[in-house]
């Protein structure tokens, strides 16, 4: 299974629960947090595909380049700036030493008051001497844009019984390339220059991050704007690739563990740069 859970253009420092761990030093501490990302691709009208995805972390690192060590959907440049992914992401033998990654019981998502889906425990891939422990997946779900999603961690000896709610952001709509509309799952474009993007905006809180892809240098560029309904990205001057829209939606709350509640609402388009 694909587990891009979900990601975020603010990867700054969340608050922490800190604890000493056995064995360490007393000025080493770890500190626990939480992510749950809520992914869905396409659009009500095509079968959109939804995946949910749950992390509780104990690690030495900070919030993002603990995640971040643990997936490259989770690091993002600067708002209104592009990088190339491989150099946003962090080396593996960073100074979060092990992540752990906790089993905290039964793990519940429901949206709108409907009945609670149990997400399934699952263990890490083997990720070398950096990582190892349980997430929690469930794939197929329907989400809808708008609906308010709670969560309910039963807990464990790891970690104590958590609730937290949030709403989705809205349906990404509207997505044009140069003034024409993306009506399927690709389009071409002319060749040379910067690509106008628009789309239907959102919430002022929102954000709306880019991925593009070349056939022949299969480098990633990640670009990251304010989600004000149009941006100029730029894309391999010609040949053929994959491009990525998401809307990314984050909140936030710090007890009784730092917990994020991550949407990205996205849709994917095969590209090609006439001659």
């Amino acid at each position: 299974m694909s587990i891009r859970a979900l990601s975020l253009t603010l990867l700054g420092l969340l608050a922490c629960n800190a604890a000493p761990t056995d064995g360490v030093d007393a000025e080493v501490s770890s500190s626990t947090y939480a992510l749950i990302s809520v992914q869905r691709s396409g659009l009500s009208s095509q079968s959109p595909r939804a995946e949910l995805v749950a992390r509780f972390v104990r690690s030495k690192g900070e919030a993002g380049s603990t995640f971040a060590a643990l997936s490259s959907s989770f690091v993002m440049p600067k708002v209104g700036t592009c990088s190339k992914l491989s150099a946003l992401l962090p080396p593996s033998e960073d100074a979060n030493g092990m992540i752990e990654l906790l089993d905290v019981g039964r793990v519940e998502v429901a949206s709108n008051a409907s009945a609670r889906s149990a997400l399934e425990p699952r263990e890490l891939p083997n990720l070398g001497d950096f990582a190892r422990g349980t997430f929690y997946a469930h794939s197929g779900t329907h989400v809808t844009p708008g609906a308010r999603y709670d969560v309910v961690v039963g807990g464990s000896n790891d970690l104590g019984p958590l609730s937290v709610s949030a709403y989705a952001p809205h349906e990404l709509t509207d997505v044009a390339f140069n003034g024409i509309v993306a009506e399927g799952s690709s389009i071409n474009l002319p060749n040379g220059g910067a690509l106008r993007l628009t789309w239907s905006r959102s919430d002022a809180s929102d954000v709306l991050y880019v991925d593009t892809t070349g056939d022949q240098s299969h480098e990633t560029t990640r670009c990251v704007f304010a989600d004000t309904g149009a941006a100029d990205v730029t894309l391999p001057a010609a040949g053929s690739g994959q491009i990525e829209v998401h809307r990314l939606r984050r909140h936030l709350v710090s007890a009784p563990v730092a917990t994020e509640v991550r949407f990205d609402f996205y849709r994917s388009f095969a590209f090609r740069r006439e001659e």
